[in-house]
């Protein structure tokens, strides 16, 4: 068990020193770059001696942002994206409200009529 708690207090060193490379005025991003893959290797580190989870009690995937997105669709069943809204031009909203107002119009002046 002491190995999981040594890499875990790795993985928060590193983490700390990240933090502190991007804190800097001049960002070299080719350092914060080289701790961002030492960190990612900790963690897998720690993932496989833990029995496939990771630090955050999850279990741990290396996938990208675009692997999991992928992941995720295929999850839920979706084919593709959702068809566009259709949006009425001005004359189909003319139409529209003109037909409303005739059909409410007569349905008024019908009980009007039966009414009397």
């Amino acid at each position: 068990m002491a190995d999981l708690e040594a890499l875990a207090a790795d993985i928060k060193t590193i983490g700390e020193k990240i933090v502190a490379l991007k804190a800097m005025t001049p960002v070299n991003k080719e350092n914060i770059g080289a701790a961002v893959q030492e960190l990612l290797e900790a963690k897998k580190l720690y993932a496989e001696s833990n029995n496939g989870i990771g630090i955050d009690g999850k279990p741990f995937e290396t996938l990208t942002k675009s692997e999991k997105k992928k992941k995720a669709k295929a999850e839920k069943g979706e084919s593709g994206p959702a068809k566009p809204v259709r949006k009425l031009g001005h004359a189909s909203q003319i139409y529209f409200f003109y037909h409303s107002h005739v059909q409410l119009t007569m349905a008024f002046v019908r009980r009007l009529i039966l009414t009397r």
